[in-house]
Parts: structure tokens; sequence; C-alpha cells
């Protein structure tokens, strides 16, 4: 086993969680049905801060409603849990979300998830 297998393993915390930057690409791919494949494929590896800010905006045109809202965060977690991340605060800006969406029903549904996720995770509304 390697140093980096092995460093995987431990417990880890992360203290800042950009929940539009983090969510899985995986899970944008599967929630567009394809529409929005090529512009995921130019910002796969975030090789600048601009891919980042790119790949936000997609993210942004994805969680338009509350179910997709709801996979997104399931799977976001999904992936700290494979991380080994035991504590983890997600920093989220509402003011990204569409703004047919109220504001009190999207961290609603974000709450739910993570109360049920049974990781410790603070939301923290910027």
């Amino acid at each position: 086993m390697t140093l980096f297998e092995s460093l995987k393993m431990f417990p880890k915390i992360d203290l800042h969680i950009d929940y539009f930057g983090s969510i899985p690409k995986t899970t944008v791919e599967n929630l567009t049905n394809d529409f929005l494949s090529e512009e995921i494929e130019d910002t796969i590896d975030y090789n600048s801060l601009k891919d980042y800010r790119e790949y936000k905006k997609i993210v942004t045109k994805v969680l338009t409603s509350l179910k997709n809202i709801e996979i997104a965060t399931s799977d976001l977690i999904e992936k700290l849990k494979k991380d080994n991340i035991i504590y983890a605060e997600i920093f989220l800006n509402l003011d990204l979300f569409t703004k047919k969406l109220k504001k009190r029903d999207i961290i609603l549904t974000i709450l739910n998830v993570i109360k049920n996720s049974n990781l410790a995770i603070n939301l923290v509304l910027e």
C-alpha cells in the first residue's frame, strides 16, 4: 500500500467545501440529460480558476428543481463519505440558484439530506 493510499484511509475534516464547485461531475452529467455534456467536458479537469468558475455556472443551470438539489446534495455527501470525511463545512451561496425556487425550500431540502446522512456537516450560508 502506498503512502497516498494509507493517508486516504485516515478520517478527515474539510472546513471549506464550495457547494456548487463540489457537486460530482457524474451527478451533473446524469442530471443534464446530455444537454451540457460538451460544456462539462471542457471543464472536467479544473485546469484553471476559469474552468472552476465555468463548472459552477454549469451546476447552477442543472440545479433548477428541489429534486435535482436533493440528488446533487446526496451525491456530494456520498463523495465525502468515500473520501472518509467525518466533518465538513459546506458553503452555500443561495444567490446562485434560480429565482424560481424559494430560498427557504432550498435550505430545507439540503438540510434534510444532511440530517439523514449521519455525517457531521455544517451548512454555511454566504
